[in-house]
């Protein structure tokens, strides 16, 4: 992905929710069926991203301009993927994974052949967020599958931590 392609989906993601910081609210996750479609639209932004568990997820679409934002879960240390499958002669789709904060690409998938994959071990646990575009406004049907999330990884009661000297 070119520098310009990825400010280009970032800036994107960035109208898709407004200005200045936005506070995501991500409910239990959805946990794939084999290819049951998700009720995701709209999910172009991280405020409205739609939250995913493990599983495969089928009958998702990009249509033209359009972002699909999904929250994953994750634990530290433990090792995430996701990849979508398409059919690149009908639409060129990419994927990219964004940090907790909602700013930082943390890995890009952006070949030119069908089926697109990201892998990424995460040093905290938090919601990381998932985003499916098209190469040049591409548009297409996908399949999402994503592992390795964990529904219990963010603890959105946790306060700040209060650290103890030890002995």
């Amino acid at each position: 992905m070119t520098g310009r392609t990825l400010l280009v989906v970032l800036v994107a993601l960035a109208l898709a929710v407004g200005a200045g910081p936005v506070q995501a609210q991500v409910s239990t996750p959805n946990n794939g069926t084999g290819d049951s479609p998700l009720d995701t639209e709209p999910n172009d932004g991280f405020a409205n991203a739609t939250a995913v568990g493990d599983g495969t997820y089928g009958g998702l679409t990009i249509t033209e301009g359009d972002v699909d934002v999904y929250a994953v879960n994750v634990t530290a240390g433990q090792q995430l993927s996701a990849r979508i499958e398409f059919e690149s002669s009908v639409g060129d789709l990419d994927m990219v994974l964004v940090d907790p904060d909602r700013v930082v690409p943390l890995a890009v998938s952006d070949g030119i052949a069908d089926n697109e994959s990201i892998t990424y071990v995460p040093r905290t646990n938090a919601t990381y967020y998932v985003g499916v575009y098209g190469f040049a406004n591409a548009t297409g049907s996908y399949t999402l599958t994503v592992n390795g999330t964990a529904e219990d990884a963010r603890d959105e009661t946790a306060e700040t931590p209060v650290f103890e000297p030890i002995g």
